[in-house]
């Protein structure tokens, strides 16, 4: 059974052939690593930077809430494990939409930047990154992954 090492977070989980690492997001086919679900969202909606916990940032502005399945984190009492861990049973639920079509989304609905939530999708970052004005220009990008080749 040939594993694959996945290198798209820190995690490094090694993938055998057909199965899929603990975020559930990439699998081995092939001995080559696959997006299970590329430009698919589980949320795709304006919200309030308030509703975030995230004390004294940006106060009353608007952001667009992006997220889909699966997680490479398992944080016991996360209170978005239910939309997060079970990528197989919610994938029906996801909502196809390009990189350009977010960033269509968050201007139309006159946000002011786009929040990556509820899991932490890093490669949903380096999707829509390279389409903003200056990639290199994003001050409060964060990710449980640590790899940023933005910085």
């Amino acid at each position: 059974m040939d594993l694959m090492k996945c290198t798209v977070c820190e995690i490094g989980c090694d993938i055998s052939e057909g199965n899929y690492g603990r975020c559930n997001m990439y699998t081995n086919q092939n001995s080559k690593l696959i997006e299970r679900f590329p430009n698919s969202y589980l949320t795709v909606l304006p919200i309030t930077i308030e509703t975030m916990p995230m004390v004294h940032f940006a106060p009353k502005n608007k952001f667009l809430q992006v997220s889909t399945v699966g997680c490479n984190f398992n944080c016991q009492g996360c209170i978005s494990e239910t939309l997060t861990s079970n990528a197989d049973a919610l994938s029906g639920a996801l909502t196809k939409a390009s990189p350009s079509d977010i960033i269509s989304r968050a201007k139309t609905e006159e946000c002011s930047g786009i929040v990556f939530c509820l899991n932490d999708q890093y490669s949903y970052y380096c999707h829509t990154g390279h389409l903003t004005q200056n990639p290199y220009s994003c001050k409060h990008c964060r990710s449980n992954s640590c790899k940023f080749p933005f910085n």
